[in-house]
């Protein structure tokens, strides 16, 4: 939820890489550890998207640290956006395949993929316009509905 308030432009921060310790630690390591205890209890289905999504979150604080290496690697700033953009198309495909899976759960579920998967395309979009904020602010605001219909 935190770097969706970044993405809305709450309080006029604009640098994520304050998130990075939350994206490894909570998003990251502790999603993992509960798509764990999801397979450990027979719930497939869970435990992958529990998995998947604490490895996005994981990938995503090592992309935007300054430690891996990887920003610093890109010839521009405006490469290493488009290629973070298409790291999110990326997982708005993977979103989508989890939506269709979550039509045989809950309501609440599906309600979930389809506000995560717009997340994921207006954030991918916001990449290759970034003067175009309101893109990045819709992605944002679908962000934070995500994590609120998490919270069932």
């Amino acid at each position: 939820m935190i770097d969706s308030f970044i993405n809305t432009g709450a309080n006029g921060i604009k640098i994520p890489q304050y998130v990075v310790s939350v994206a490894l630690a909570y998003g990251g390591v502790v999603q993992v550890l509960a798509g764990m205890w999801e397979f450990a209890c027979g719930n497939s289905f869970t435990g992958t998207v529990y998995s998947s999504y604490g490895g996005f979150w994981i990938s995503y604080g090592i992309i935007l640290s300054s430690w891996s290496g990887i920003p610093q690697s890109f010839s521009t700033f405006d490469e290493y956006e488009r290629a973070i953009g298409m790291y999110y198309f990326a997982w708005m495909i993977m979103t989508v395949v989890f939506l269709i899976a979550a039509h045989r759960s809950s309501v609440v579920l599906v309600g979930l993929f389809i506000c995560l998967t717009l997340c994921f395309l207006f954030l991918g979009v916001a990449k290759f316009y970034p003067e175009t904020t309101a893109i990045l602010t819709m992605g944002g605001v679908f962000g934070i509905l995500t994590s609120v219909s998490r919270m069932r």
